[in-house]
């Protein structure tokens, strides 16, 4: 293909750059918060506000641990970019803004108004759930962003590109039809197969472990907090008065569960908007039925604002909508985008529901190319243009697929629902598992036990049980299993995740459900004033919990933690009959503990308290109050048994060979003096082996369970050592005097590794005279020399 000239170049490039700022434009001009406002048109920069992003930081390369740290402002994405080709994924929850993020970020490159994207020369933001099996990225700009400019085609396209400072937003992974493809187009540009020069970011729900290997900026989008919510209220929805903004707060602030829904900007928008209508407060105890709420206002507003017709037919498609769910089941499950033409869903369902459900805001039009297997497609799976209706955001599509998936686990058998569960992704789905879940208690039974079947104790399944909305005692079996392993609570959690976690463990602890261990992996604060609750850094409380076996509280590397704090966490966790270690991760703790605070519990070590930095694992002593390293201990326990053993076994060859060597055995006063002699030259105090078996005994026991973990694999080893050498050393001060009658030599053995007891070769034994005092005991062990004994 030619080479464009320069005067080309500039004057295409120009071209380029003024066709996709009017796309950019058309799109950042109407914006619509929530469904309904269909008279309502918002421009991008009267609705977006900053919300909560993090950063994550790789801390260990070969497992790939780290942490996630915020940044102060979105500007910060793009500093200190590494050398090329820059790679970044963003990820996000349904509803917390990634592609209105994207948008914002078209709206600021178009109007130049920060220097931070003043950078680029062309900013080019792609949907990728228009492409379908596309195999050029260049084809694909030209067929989204300037498909009715002849003047330019994919390869000045190509050209521009690669001769540009460029940044490419590539949207919605998740929705990409390719995704299951290993070497799809996506790939191929993190790997840099494709626009090696530009910076790519790419968004997702999820963080994609097959790009993993690139090593991609990861970066989180975490919602709204207080600030953001108040931003967003003063911005977009009060005016500027002052009374509104406090009813709505007022509202928000009075329903726990409705302030951790509100992270989620979609939710919040919602709410927002429908309350600054809508004068009635509705407490809200899981995201059905909070969605359920919104939905019946969505309803009742088109009611209020159209004829009698639209009336009439409310009152059909608001509740019988199975044909919608049908669909969007259908085509979620199978992998597909849900969008059809609009010829074609009229058919499939009728024109007054889709009449209806387009009033309602649920579904929009789409002028965009899209992928469908009813078009025609060019080469690359690109197509021309066609009216095309798809629902206005993903997660109404999974609000009306989950109605079908509820039929399935309450109407269909139960391997039906196991075959659905693993066709349909949970990780990319949940709202379709959680809304399931909320709207029928048998569905909710039969989908967590499957759920827990197909991917275990995931945090998918800990926010399906929340959702419940029968009794607890329904999933029972299912919270059982859950808590047969660590259940965490991380401070990069949502607030709904989070406050689903709390109310998992509350209903195990409510029905002596055993919890294995409850893992706060940067989320503490303190505890209470009272002992009784924690408090998190989210603000939520984690009550006392009855039947937690172990609690692990995990800190920054370094974080000081006082005395006090260090009780008060042993107070509250006292509150746990099943209670057996606490341990302390990362923190930095004093090296001194009084004695007289520790409770009865820790003194007598059915309480174990542990702290950990790196591979050192150490036990409070509760009889010093002094933190001992475990390994240091199990060494010095080592080195006492090798050097008694040792000891032992050079005395034994000592004995072994007198004995050898004296062939014929004298009188009984004769062998009973060289016995005497020779046994007290073996020199080993009774009290000294006492001693050391007991100590090893009392360490292994108390341990065991740290022994097979965290420690290092020499400890266990040295442990095993350390026992086999003790029960060697299982020593009677026994006075035993043997008499031999022979007719020849004898070879008498003594082995001292079980003192008190004689081995005689049975060739040479005749009789024995046993001479013992009371409650003494002899172990007589007759070897046979044919069979190899």
């Amino acid at each position: 293909m030619a080479t464009l000239t320069q005067p080309e170049f500039a004057r295409k490039k120009a071209k380029l750059i003024d066709v996709v700022q009017k796309v950019y434009r058309t799109r950042f001009n109407s914006v619509r918060p929530i469904p309904y406002l269909r008279d309502r048109n918002y421009h991008v920069n009267n609705i977006f506000i900053e919300s909560g992003i993090t950063v994550f930081n790789q801390t260990d390369a070969s497992s790939n641990r780290g942490v996630w740290r915020s940044l102060d402002a979105y500007k910060d994405i793009f500093a200190n970019a590494p050398t090329p080709p820059v790679r970044r994924i963003l990820q996000g929850d349904p509803g917390y803004g990634k592609s209105l993020l994207g948008l914002f970020l078209a709206y600021t490159w178009c109007e130049g108004e920060d220097t931070f994207l003043n950078n680029f020369d062309i900013l080019l933001v792609l949907r990728l759930s228009q492409f379908n099996r596309v195999s050029s990225i260049y084809r694909a700009a030209k067929k989204c962003l300037a498909r009715w400019e002849s003047d330019l085609t994919s390869d000045d396209i190509r050209q521009i590109i690669e001769n540009s400072s460029a940044l490419v937003i590539l949207d919605s992974y998740d929705e990409y039809p390719d995704v299951a493809s290993k070497d799809n187009l996506v790939t191929q540009i993190f790997n840099g197969k494709f626009l090696a020069r530009c910076e790519v970011n790419l968004t997702s729900r999820f963080f994609p472990e097959d790009l993993l290997g690139v090593n991609p900026i990861r970066l989180k989008l975490t919602g709204f907090d207080d600030k953001e919510r108040d931003d967003y209220l003063q911005k977009s929805v009060t005016g500027g008065n002052e009374e509104e903004l406090k009813r709505i707060k007022r509202c928000l602030n009075d329903n726990p569960a409705l302030a951790a829904l509100c992270q989620v900007p979609l939710f919040f928008a919602c709410f927002a908007h429908i309350t600054h209508e809508q004068k009635d407060l509705v407490v809200y105890s899981s995201v059905t039925k909070y969605f359920e709420y919104v939905m019946r206002c969505f309803h009742s507003h088109l009611r209020e604002k159209n004829d009698d017709i639209v009336r009439k037919i409310s009152a059909e498609f608001e509740n019988d909508h199975n044909e919608l769910s049908k669909l969007a089941y259908q085509k979620l499950r199978n992998n597909q985008t849900p969008v059809w033409g609009k010829a074609l869903l009229c058919e499939m369902l009728s024109s007054d529901s889709c009449e209806y459900f387009s009033r309602l805001g649920v579904l929009v039009e789409d002028e965009d190319s899209i992928p469908s297997t009813q078009q025609r497609s060019d080469e690359d799976g690109l197509v021309t243009s066609q009216v095309r209706w798809k629902f206005y955001h993903s997660i109404f599509c999974e609000w009306y697929a989950s109605f079908w998936l509820k039929v399935i686990a309450t109407e269909h058998s139960e391997q039906t629902l196991n075959t659905a569960v693993r066709e349909m992704d949970a990780q990319k789905h949940e709202y379709i598992y959680r809304f399931a879940c909320g709207h029928d208690p048998t569905a909710a039974k039969n989908i967590i036990r499957q759920l827990v079947e197909v991917y275990g104790d995931t945090s998918i399944t800990t926010l399906c049980i929340s959702e419940n909305p029968g009794d607890v005692t329904e999933v029972l079996e299912s919270i059982k299993k859950v808590c047969k392993r660590k259940v965490y609570i991380k401070d990069d959690d949502s607030k709904l995740m989070q406050m689903s976690t709390i109310k998992l463990l509350k209903a195990a602890s409510d029905n002596e459900v055993r919890v294995a261990e409850v893992y706060m992996e940067y989320s503490f604060q303190k505890v209470d004033d009272s002992k009784t609750d924690i408090r998190l850094n989210s603000g939520f409380v984690l009550p006392a919990l009855k039947t937690v076996e172990k609690l692990t509280i995990k800190t920054e590397e370094g974080a000081k933690m006082e005395t006090g704090e260090v009780l008060d966490v042993i107070r509250y966790s006292r509150q746990s009959k099943l209670l057996e270690e606490i341990e302390f991760e990362d923190c930095d703790i004093p090296e001194y503990v009084e004695v007289s605070s520790l409770p009865p519990e820790v003194k007598d070590y059915k309480i174990k308290v542990f702290q950990v930095r790196g591979d050192s694992v150490a036990y409070l002593n509760p009889e010093s109050g002094n933190w001992k390293n475990i390994c240091e201990e199990a060494a010095e326990l080592q080195r006492e048994v090798e050097a008694l053993s040792d000891q032992m076994m050079t005395n034994e060859g000592v004995l072994c060979h007198q004995q050898q060597k004296r062939g014929t055995v004298g009188s009984l006063e004769e062998q009973k003096k060289q016995h005497n002699e020779l046994h007290a030259a073996i020199n080993i105090d009774k009290s000294d082996v006492t001693s050391i078996v007991d100590r090893s005994t009392k360490f292994r026991g108390r341990f065991h369970k740290r022994l097979e973990g965290k420690t290092p694999k020499s400890l266990n080893e040295n442990l095993k050592k350390l026992e086999a050498a003790a029960q060697k050393l299982s020593i009677q001060d026994a006075s035993l005097t043997v008499t031999v009658d022979v007719e020849h030599d004898v070879d008498l053995l003594t082995k001292t590794s079980l003192v008190g007891s004689r081995m005689l070769r049975s060739d040479c034994l005749l009789n024995i005279i046993d001479e013992r005092r009371v409650n003494e005991g002899v172990v007589l062990v007759c070897v046979d020399p044919t069979d190899g004994g």
